[in-house]
């Protein structure tokens, strides 16, 4: 999120100011609640509100007793994996994925399956082994 704040210019300067504002205020993921641009961002209130609507939210993508419940927004690409079939399609607003793909009985990656939602930003959540790379992790002490 950080690198899309500032201009190519300014971005060797101002990220990396931005990664370590957020991450003293232990943010890790761009599901920030603020509707304020963070310090050093070059972007106006308007294109700032737009980043945020179009960013994959933590909300969008979540497991359930039933399934995998798919939030309300548009403009994603959904890819499903099992074991080493997979299937990315559009998504559709409050899509429930029960049976996402027949497990795979062996080859590569048998066993493992999961989500992931993107945005046309490049940016996503995830299920399965994806998830690990949904945010950062928390720095070593």
């Amino acid at each position: 999120m950080c690198e899309q704040m500032a201009t190519s210019v300014y971005a060797e300067e101002r990220v990396p100011a931005m990664w370590v504002a957020a991450r003293k205020r232990n943010l890790s993921s761009p599901d920030w609640l603020s509707r304020t641009p963070p310090r050093g961002c070059q972007l106006d209130h308007l294109s700032y509100a737009r980043l945020l609507r179009e960013r994959v939210a933590r909300d969008e993508l979540t497991n359930n007793a039933g399934g995998i419940a798919v939030g309300g927004s548009r403009s994603r690409v959904l890819s499903t994996w099992s074991g080493d079939t997979y299937r990315a399609e559009g998504s559709r607003p409050a899509e429930e994925l029960r049976d996402h793909l027949e497990n795979s009985a062996g080859g590569l990656g048998a066993g493992q399956r999961g989500v992931a939602l993107f945005s046309w930003r490049g940016d996503y959540r995830a299920t399965g082994r994806l998830d690990d790379y949904s945010c950062a992790a928390p720095p070593s002490t």
